[in-house]
């Protein structure tokens, strides 16, 4: 049997963290341009954690906005099936945004769930790890 496969996309420590104390082996990386790299680098992911809202830099005020998980969303859609992941859960805390990811991997056909952090989070990891997905 082969290790569940799960990429965790935040830019907020303490969100790394709860991720950090409930999985392990899971990939985390913090910007969209580093969950692009991950899904093309790596076998299929078994669940993506997405969050949208992601900051480059919080250091200055106001911080400094670039991609976002609805790039990540469109990145995943536009992926070869065979390449996708089974599953995302969207934990973003942006309701509109997350609604709008959440239709774009479904359109794709992707299981998707979608709970404000950390709600839902832990179902997410129980239906990958149970194989519900």
């Amino acid at each position: 049997m082969t290790a569940t496969r799960i990429l965790v996309l935040d830019d907020d420590a303490r969100r790394h963290q709860w991720f950090d104390a409930h999985l392990t082996g899971h990939h985390p990386v913090w910007s969209a341009r580093e969950a692009r790299q991950a899904l093309e680098a790596n076998p299929p992911y078994d669940l993506v954690f997405l969050d949208h809202d992601l900051a480059e830099d919080y250091t200055v005020v106001p911080a400094v906005w670039g991609e976002d998980g609805r790039t990540v969303a469109r990145f995943i859609a536009a992926m070869p099936e065979e390449r996708r992941p089974a599953m995302a859960h969207i934990h973003s805390s942006n309701w509109g945004a997350a609604c709008e990811m959440e239709a774009i991997l479904s359109a794709a056909g992707l299981k998707v769930t979608r709970a404000e952090f950390p709600s839902g989070c832990q179902d997410a990891i129980r239906a990958i790890l149970e194989g519900q997905a």
